[in-house]
């Protein structure tokens, strides 16, 4: 199963660590510094979170990005729990576990962290890309951070580096539950 299109860059002993998509609400955050849980997810699986939650946000980062943006994920789960109706689900394109470890470390990062399964998507990270903008119906692929924020199932932005003003986003009136 390790090989060039599924789990690409997996040890064989990393394996235990990736496990299917349930539900956000069945992910518990973890203690900071414990050993992450990677849980692969599909398009199918994003909406079903959405349907679950008043606010879901959908940030899609890569680990070996340099940018302060993919290496401090932290402040992504700051501005989400800032709000009480607001699910933050932080999916990675790469099952890199050194990179992604390091990362939720220095970042203090508790929530769970998920990534695009590579039996659905591919590895090639553009077309992974692409394809998940497909199934949304977005017409942008974004390079350095894509980011998808929907109001219960309705997707209300998609967008590169929407961190810089999700405060207006979710405090909008004409959005309010």
């Amino acid at each position: 199963m390790i090989g060039e299109n599924s789990y690409r860059g997996v040890e064989t002993s990393e394996m235990h660590q990736i496990e299917p998509f349930q539900s956000v609400l069945a992910h518990e955050a973890k203690d900071s510094g414990a050993d992450i849980t990677l849980y692969e997810i599909t398009s199918t699986d994003i909406k079903e979170a959405a349907r679950e939650n008043p606010y879901t946000w959908v940030h899609i980062w890569r680990p070996w990005c340099p940018n302060e943006l993919c290496q401090n994920i932290g402040i992504f789960q700051e501005t989400s729990e800032k709000y009480d109706d607001v699910a933050l689900m932080m999916i990675s394109q790469t099952y890199d576990f050194k990179e992604i470890q390091g990362i939720v470390n220095r970042s203090s990062f508790t929530l769970p962290v998920y990534v695009m399964k590579n039996e659905y998507y591919g590895h090639k990270l553009r077309k992974a890309s692409e394809k998940l903008a497909a199934d949304f119906d977005i017409e942008d692929v974004y390079l350095l951070g894509d980011d998808l924020i929907f109001k219960s199932d309705s997707l209300i932005y998609s967008g590169e580096n929407g961190i810089g003003f999700v405060d207006s986003i979710f405090t909008a009136p004409s959005l309010k539950l």
